[in-house]
């Protein structure tokens, strides 16, 4: 019997020793089993070193394949038991393949490990720190050892602590202002309040005022919430009456509290309330939210939801009214063979940037449910942006040279492979999604443009085939304008000679905003919420929906594209056309203006992406960001649909109306900084949005839709500028000051307060509007000299200024 219960023993005992563990603090930790061991206590960015001793068996060898030690950051729901989500995962080799004989002993050390996330033990979730020695074996399974360690990260105080104060009651019966002196509070600190009664018109015979603890794991459907009540505190025996007031002193060192965890890896959150609890002489109890987590009364929290709808509802109010009450001058007439071409292209762009605004909002996500901190997450960002910028106009000269339909084409196979990647956890993986992504990202906004205005003017005076029934349009024969119009049919073909006129190509591009930036941006965050929180498939559900739909624009790009180019001669190599680009760039000062505006507006523009979450809860109020999201969706919307009647006219041009849309926008960024010294801060913690938040909400939909019309409009002006020989080049060449700026900012987004950053943002803006208006001033003045002129001369032989 003694030999069958030694067969189940490991062969060898392991032990693993601290180098610090006689001056190390030691702290108690409950396990599992309700046993309570010392282990030692570490904070983040700490050297954790030490030895491990291997020792086999008397009389024993171990045949291995070799040792390692891992230093595991975990969480473990017990409600999917077995399944740890690693968070921090370090390894270290400690010995290649062979025996042990006798006692060995292996010396180790992490170096300033990081440690973001304090140990905590829960109701239904665990999150723990261990070292993990593993001896692999052939036979027999590999033996392990785990020792564990509890983080504490301890913070120096708020440098702001705003007090906190807020009114709840019932109806007509009972109202109750409370006053805290605090918003935050230690594990060993104070709480020192008052109550006052402003109205009582019910009989109350005792209040309790208690310490709950909320602890939420999971997500969508799968949620779990678990509340306890850590402590009670008698504050009155007796009925009040209108105008007393009661003192709060409470103590929290008596009482086993953990900091507040806010969406800890995207897998819990605890946090705190005080709760009021009235009971009335019919023992009655009406449970009162006091504090912590809660917000302030249920009036003002409906009164800002009721906010967010009425913004929402006159938004939609006003897209449907500017779309229904469009005129004939503010509408564009257009053949049956134009509308056929533009209905196939906003099919496919729809399509395109529907594989786009699937992905974004989940992107984070995803790598924080990896493991990946805020630093690494931060690294695979600036990699996409980066990417953008150093292939980025190598893929644009390749577009004109090789072909924009290709380069359509090699958008949806690289975005559908960048989406591959995201099934996997590995960083080096997802690096290289992200370097994928930001190739992909270039061609979405240079080739589908450029392959558009090369087709549209490619109809000018051209004749077209087309299958009847079929919605895809063939390769077209030459012919001349006089015969437009002239349609006859032979057996299943139709023949149509029509010319496009310039105008509808503003058509075109302002219902690709209005569809592709809005309506599908919408749907998009819709449907991604339905994947990953309704359905619960995970956060790689919306990826996997963006790679469909890439297919199958990829699919339509196939059957029914022509393709196109800039410069197709033979002997032009890539650096050429470079520099017969910058060329183009430095000698026409239209082209150099179109480019700096564009930078500066799309720069200010995606750092307001990083920005307005922020800006919007500065004390962690509790906003809907996926409602707010499509309500700069729905302003999107309105500026292009203001952009299509304004483009349908003659009077004022885009150069014009661009100068006004750049001041305006500069003045809604300031927006931020004004109510930072006009409106006074919100002391409440959490809640709903503040006062500040609302008026900052309609500025940003003013931005919103300001970027609506921007979109639209600079593409027109692209059209009419950027030489057709080298349109995808060009486009891409000013990108790269763009994504160089992006990346600064991303790399330094905690370095400056938020205001400084909109400040920064308005300048440019406002800069922006005065390049505008000296492009208005120069826009009627010809070309010093033509493309073609250009492409002969070396570039080489002259300065680049001339």
């Amino acid at each position: 019997m003694n030999f069958l219960f030694g067969a189940f023993k490991p062969a060898c005992n392991i032990l693993i020793t601290f180098s610090d563990a006689k001056t190390r603090k030691q702290v108690p930790m409950k396990k599992e089993n309700g046993q309570t061991v010392m282990v030692p206590l570490f904070q983040s960015q700490e050297n954790i070193a030490g030895k491990i001793s291997i020792e086999p068996l008397q009389g024993q060898k171990i045949e291995h394949n070799g040792v390692k030690v891992e230093l595991l950051g975990q969480i473990e729901m017990y409600f999917d038991r077995g399944n740890f989500y690693d968070f921090t995962s370090l390894v270290r080799e400690l010995d290649v393949p062979g025996d042990i004989y006798e006692r060995k002993t292996y010396p180790f050390e992490f170096y300033t490990v990081e440690m973001p996330y304090e140990t905590y033990s829960g109701v239904n979730v665990r999150l723990r720190y261990v070292l993990k020695v593993t001896v692999s074996r052939n036979y027999g399974g590999s033996i392990v050892e785990y020792h564990d360690f509890m983080v504490r990260n301890y913070a120096p105080p708020p440098s702001i602590n705003n007090s906190i104060k807020m009114e709840v009651g019932i109806e007509d019966c009972l109202h109750i202002e409370f006053e805290y002196n605090k918003s935050k509070y230690h594990l060993k600190d104070v709480i020192i309040g008052k109550i006052y009664f402003l109205l009582v018109r019910i009989k109350i015979k005792n209040m309790d005022l208690e310490i709950r603890r909320r602890e939420s794991t999971g997500s969508g459907a799968n949620t779990h919430v678990e509340t306890e009540t850590l402590a009670k505190y008698e504050l009155m025996d007796g009925a009040p009456v209108r105008g007393e007031s009661i003192p709060i002193r409470l103590f929290l060192s008596p009482y086993e509290l953990t900091p507040t965890h806010r969406n800890v890896n995207n897998k819990f959150s605890v946090k705190y309330y005080l709760n009021l609890v009235l009971v009335d002489e019919e023992d009655r109890r009406e449970n009162l939210c006091g504090g912590g987590g809660c917000g302030g009364g249920g009036g003002g929290q409906k009164t800002m939801e009721l906010f967010y709808f009425v913004v929402f509802g006159a938004l939609g109010a006003l897209v449907a009214a500017l779309e229904l009450s469009k005129n004939n001058k503010d509408r564009i007439n257009t053949s049956p063979a134009f509308n056929s071409f533009k209905n196939n292209y906003l099919v496919v762009y729809s399509l395109m940037m529907a594989g786009d605004w699937l992905q974004g909002p989940y992107v984070y996500y995803l790598y924080s449910t990896y493991g990946f901190g805020k630093g690494e997450i931060g690294q695979l960002f600036i990699a996409g942006f980066g990417s953008s910028m150093l292939f980025g106009t190598i893929v644009g000269s390749l577009a004109d040279k090789q072909g924009r339909r290709r380069a359509c084409i090699t958008y949806c196979i690289t975005y559908i492979l960048s989406c591959i990647t995201k099934h996997s956890p590995q960083y080096k993986i997802l690096m290289i999604g992200r370097v994928l992504g930001g190739i992909a990202t270039s061609l979405l906004f240079s080739a589908f443009e450029s392959w558009l205005v090369a087709e549209h003017n490619k109809y000018s005076g051209c004749c077209m085939l087309v299958f009847v029934g079929l919605f895809s349009s063939m390769p077209y024969f030459g012919g001349n304008n006089n015969d437009r119009d002239m349609w006859f049919t032979s057996h299943d073909l139709i023949l149509h000679m029509r010319g496009f006129e310039q105008q509808w190509l503003s058509l075109t591009f302002s219902k690709a905003i209005f569809l592709g930036n809005g309506l599908v941006a919408i749907l998009s965050g819709l449907f991604g919420n339905l994947l990953v929180d309704s359905l619960s498939l995970g956060p790689v559900a919306p990826f996997d929906a963006a790679a469909c739909f890439l297919a199958i624009g990829m699919a339509i790009i196939l059957s029914s594209w022509t393709e196109n180019f800039g410069d197709p001669s033979e002997n032009k190599d890539l650096l050429t056309q470079f520099k017969g680009a910058a060329v183009a760039i430095a000698s026409d000062e239209k082209i150099a203006l179109l480019g700096a505006i564009q930078s500066l507006f799309e720069g200010s523009m995606y750092t307001f992406v990083f920005l307005w979450t922020p800006a919007l809860s500065p004390n962690d109020e509790d906003i809907p960001h996926g409602f707010i999201f499509a309500t700069f969706m729905l302003a999107s919307m309105l500026g292009s649909s203001l952009a299509s009647r304004l483009m349908a006219r003659s009077s004022p041009r885009v150069e014009s109306y661009m100068q006004i849309v750049f001041v305006v926008s500069s003045a809604a960024l300031l927006l931020p900084i004004l109510t930072n010294f006009l409106v006074a801060p919100s002391e409440v913690k959490g809640g709903s949005i503040s006062l500040a938040g609302c008026l900052q909400l309609l500025g940003f939909c003013t931005f919103e839709a300001c970027v609506g019309i921007f979109w639209p409009s600079i593409m027109k002006m692209r059209s009419q500028y950027i030489p057709e020989e080298a349109r995808s080049t060009i486009m891409n060449f000013f990108r790269i000051p763009l994504n160089i700026f992006v990346c600064v900012v991303l790399y330094n987004v905690n370095a400056f307060p938020i205001t400084v950053m909109f400040g920064m943002c308005s300048i440019f803006l406002f800069v922006a509007s005065i390049l505008q208006r000296r492009l208005m001033a120069i826009s009627d003045k010809p070309k010093v000299e033509t493309w073609t002129a250009m492409k002969e001369r070396d570039p080489e032989a002259e300065p680049l200024n001339d």
